[in-house]
């Protein structure tokens, strides 16, 4: 009995070991709060969820969209319950575009809470949160926890060569379209793969060396049935090997200009490929202060104006983000 009690306390000392060893993570899970969303041509709602333990008060919030926003009637609480909000919720009138747009939850001083942007949703379907991401379900389930029923897609896919051959060797990974790290991906003998996946935007990599490094990207609907077939093409015989890392961290982000600046300053910044990225300012301190671009863009060069005549001076700094690679720059606001 002694013995078994001297391994019981061995095994929990190596646990707490191995717990006290992991590397703190530097960037965190932002919590989200926008759980559920639908909207069509007659009518919108918005699911909000608060997963701790603390209730917030919405009587200082504000929704927020491209064209309009308003204030919480009050007395409404965000808390472990699942708030449906409605017209009806709100002091003024709130438009949404259901073609596209971007909802954001942000308190009186201009503080983002959460933020969303979608596209177009069929009738009868909802955006609804998994994790720090966003799926199409075909059954919404307002004012209770989003399940996963009606919200799945099957890929049955392939990658050959030019000649429709399968290539031996291949490194494949699959992976939702979002910072999220992307799994490895089986392929058979004949380079064929089948997943059954969350609906959302799905993305693929695919390297053989000597061969060009592919990435490509499906959208996956609820309940249905997805075809793809993609080709892998040999590099030509004088281009220099690369790495997909190396294909990765050619992303570029140039300083803005004019910098230091008063006012608005324009940001550039190059793309190896088509990727999804995010690009948005921060303060010193860390705080987001404005999105200004969240999607998905093709390779080549972008810019975008930052229209900061509401911000106090300072030190800020513009961030790209990509599902694979991060890069920040500092600029000067002087008023």
């Amino acid at each position: 009995m002694e013995d078994r009690a001297m391994k019981s306390k061995h095994g929990l000392l190596l646990i707490a070991l191995a717990i006290c060893t992991l590397p703190l993570l530097s960037n965190p899970i932002v919590p989200k709060y926008i759980s559920e969303i639908t909207v069509d041509a007659s009518r919108w709602l918005i699911e909000l969820h608060n997963p701790f333990s603390d209730p917030i008060s919405l009587d200082n919030y504000l929704l927020v969209s491209n064209t309009s926003k308003a204030s919480f009637k009050k007395g409404l609480f965000m808390d472990e319950n699942y708030l449906v909000v409605t017209q009806e919720s709100l002091e003024n009138q709130f438009h949404i575009n259901p073609s596209a747009d971007y909802i954001k939850l942000v308190r009186q001083d201009s503080t983002v809470l959460d933020e969303f942007p979608f596209a177009a949703l069929r009738k009868g379907q909802s955006w609804s949160l998994w994790a720090d991401w966003y799926y199409l379900d075909n059954s919404p389930t307002f004012g209770q926890p989003n399940d996963t029923l009606n919200a799945m897609c099957q890929i049955l896919g392939s990658v050959t060569d030019s000649l429709g051959n399968p290539i031996e060797g291949i490194t494949a990974y699959w992976g939702h379209a979002t910072p999220w790290p992307e799994d490895y991906l089986h392929l058979d003998s004949n380079g064929g793969f089948a997943l059954r996946v969350l609906a959302s935007s799905i993305t693929f990599t695919f390297e053989k060396e000597n061969y060009e490094f592919l990435r490509a990207y499906v959208g996956a609907y609820p309940e249905s049935t997805i075809t793809v077939h993609y080709t892998m093409k040999v590099k030509p015989a004088n281009s220099v090997a690369g790495h997909r890392g190396h294909q990765l961290s050619s992303h570029s982000l140039s300083h803005n200009f004019p910098n230091p600046f008063n006012g608005n300053t324009l940001l550039t910044y190059q793309l190896a490929q088509d990727d999804f990225v995010e690009v948005s300012v921060y303060d010193i301190t860390g705080r987001r202060v404005e999105n200004l671009f969240h999607g998905f863009q093709f390779q080549g060069e972008h810019r975008l104006m930052w229209d900061a005549f509401s911000e106090p001076s300072g030190i800020y700094v513009f961030r790209l983000h990509t599902p694979n690679v991060t890069i920040s720059k500092k600029c000067l606001l002087i008023k």
